[in-house]
């Protein structure tokens, strides 16, 4: 994520298993990333954190901000938590399997096709399809297949219902955000979209972002939890 600030410090992490992180384990579920951020809170001795987490990142991200209490104060999703409390249907889960299957067999070509087209906005220039299309290509296949089938039965609701702070949320406008399960379950959250970009935001207008970041950073700054 490309951000940079005079008025905090930023830090990011490579999850296990991906970018220059290590590959030696077999836990790839949301409590053991959860873990690795509080680690990196205790490592660190931080205070006042802010938890940013793209994509299956906001489960993580709030995981970690639900068990660490005293040392985060806040959490942003980017591009994420878009369909909270909306019940999925046998048709979903049907899909969701036969999705993994496919993936089992082909990653590469399953998940390039998946992200071309239901990842990718219009206006996404070619040379960010390229570059995320090529590091697509370099993940490990059982590591992201994993991913994906260990965190897929998180409770978001229960979450951030115990969770109990604002949800922050910097999304794009390439699939509408359905807030109808936010207000439904009285989950308090502030949304604010980066337009015309695909699920990348940072990646695609990264000056856009930076401005919306630093809007969600003065309302957290402004909003202290109790």
């Amino acid at each position: 994520m490309a951000y940079f600030s005079k008025k905090y410090r930023v830090i990011t992490i490579d999850r296990p298993g991906f970018g220059e992180s290590g590959k030696n384990r077999t836990d790839w579920s949301t409590d053991a990333y959860a873990n690795d951020i509080e680690t990196v809170i205790s490592k660190l001795n931080l205070k006042n954190v802010i938890l940013i987490g793209h994509s299956m990142a906001g489960d993580i991200v709030l995981r970690a901000a639900v068990t660490d209490t005293v040392h985060v104060i806040g959490i942003v999703g980017v591009d994420n938590f878009k369909s909270v409390g909306i019940p999925e249907d046998a048709k979903s889960k049907e899909a969701f399997k036969q999705a993994i299957n496919s993936l089992q067999h082909n990653f590469k070509q399953v998940a390039s096709a998946y992200f071309t087209q239901y990842l990718f906005a219009k206006s996404t220039p070619d040379s960010i399809k390229t570059r995320i299309l090529g590091d697509i290509a370099k993940n490990d296949s059982t590591i992201a297949i994993a991913n994906i089938v260990q965190g897929n039965d998180f409770d978001e609701v229960a979450r951030l219902k115990q969770y109990g702070k604002k949800l922050y949320l910097i999304n794009s406008d390439y699939v509408p955000t359905n807030t109808s399960g936010l207000t439904k379950n009285k989950i308090p959250f502030m949304l604010t979209y980066v337009n015309d970009t695909g699920h990348f935001p940072m990646v695609e207008k990264p000056h856009d972002f930076n401005l919306c970041l630093e809007k969600v950073l003065a309302d957290i700054k402004a909003n202290p939890p109790k």
